[in-house]
C-alpha cells in the first residue's frame, strides 16, 4: 500500500514502454504485484490514475544511474 504522504515514486521498467498502452500495462503491472487498486483517469498523455485512492500523473523518463541506464515511469502526486 502506498503512503499517504508519498508525492512521487517510480517504477522500473523491463522494456521501453512506446505507447500509451505499455505505460498502462507497466503500471497494471506494478499495481499486480503490490496489491494495489488502481483505476486510469486517463489513458492518453498525460496519463493519470487513481492509485490506492490517490490522483497520480504517469510520464516515461530515461534515467542514468551509476553504468545502468533504464526506463522508469515517474508518478507524481496532483494536488486538487
Amino acid at each position: 500500500m502506498l503512503d499517504i504522504f508519498k508525492q512521487k515514486f517510480t517504477i522500473e521498467c523491463d522494456e521501453v514502454p512506446k505507447t500509451n498502452e505499455d505505460i498502462c500495462l507497466e503500471v497494471a503491472k506494478y499495481c499486480a504485484e503490490h496489491n494495489m487498486q488502481y483505476e486510469f483517469l486517463s489513458r492518453t498523455e498525460p496519463i493519470v490514475a487513481m492509485l490506492d485512492g490517490t490522483k497520480y500523473e504517469i510520464t516515461k523518463r530515461f534515467v542514468k544511474h551509476h553504468q545502468v541506464n533504464l526506463w522508469v515511469l515517474r508518478c507524481t502526486k496532483i494536488y486538487e
